[in-house]
């Protein structure tokens, strides 16, 4: 009952306000413009050729997805490719959008995060619900708990909550910095370990929309091909006008 009154409530407020294609925008690049930049321009570049205006929404990690998957929105940006093996109305857009680096962090100098794996350690770790590529990651973890929001996760292990959590690198660098300026702290140390995984992300989108996939993944490839990510974090002004 729980889920069916929230599926009329989405889909009243998707049906009264869709006027364009939406794309749902999850947390995880958020401390992250360059790619969020690059990621929507890279839409923007390819839906424009489509002739189809698009609609950006920010949404939790959770409920973005489970909107895509309801139809309540037409596609997400961006996810793993494994996530359509959760949900059954998702189809991926093959070419890849960009690669990120899944680390742990902690703050505790008597956790040595140099040579650290995910096998058989005796560590509390937190990662955010929804969170699929963590949540892949801490799979067979014994010790493990999820918060609903990346700010909540490393105010937990600021505060010793946590003795580990994994984020991406570069949005977690950023996240934790902001944190520790919030709080006022004057210790300042925190660790990082080296890459645990590296995957790719991609663009999501539910099922009915199947048709657009051949022509979107020639789009993406185009786009990666004539404004390389490199090119644009050395060079904003490089980058695709709009």
């Amino acid at each position: 009952m729980k889920y069916l009154i929230l599926s009329i409530v989405f889909t009243c407020l998707y049906n009264s306000t869709a006027s364009a294609f939406v794309v749902n925008q999850v947390p995880l690049l958020k401390d992250n413009p360059s790619q969020v930049q690059y990621i929507t321009d890279m839409l923007n570049y390819s839906f424009n050729k489509l002739n189809i205006d698009l609609e950006f929404r920010q949404r939790p990690d959770k409920r973005s997805i489970l909107e895509v998957n309801m139809g309540l929105a037409d596609a997400e940006f961006t996810r793993i490719k494994s996530i359509t093996q959760h949900y059954e109305n998702l189809i991926i857009i093959p070419e890849s959008m960009i690669t990120v680096d899944l680390v742990a962090f902690s703050i505790d100098k008597a956790i040595d995060l140099n040579n650290f794996t995910l096998k058989e350690n005796p560590y509390h770790i937190g990662y955010v619900a929804g969170f699929k590529m963590a949540e892949n990651a801490l799979i067979n973890h014994r010790l493990k708990s999820y918060v609903s929001h990346r700010d909540k996760l490393f105010n937990l292990l600021i505060n010793k909550r946590f003795d580990i959590v994994l984020y991406i690198q570069k949005e977690g660098i950023n996240r934790i910095e902001k944190t520790l300026t919030a709080l006022n702290k004057t210790d300042r140390y925190y660790n990082i370990s080296t890459p645990l995984q590296s995957p790719k992300l991609y663009f999501v989108l539910n099922k009915r929309h199947q048709e657009l996939v051949p022509k979107l993944t020639i789009y993406f490839k185009e786009f990666k091909s004539k404004y390389p990510i490199n090119s644009y974090y050395q060079n904003p002004k490089y980058f695709y006008p709009f």
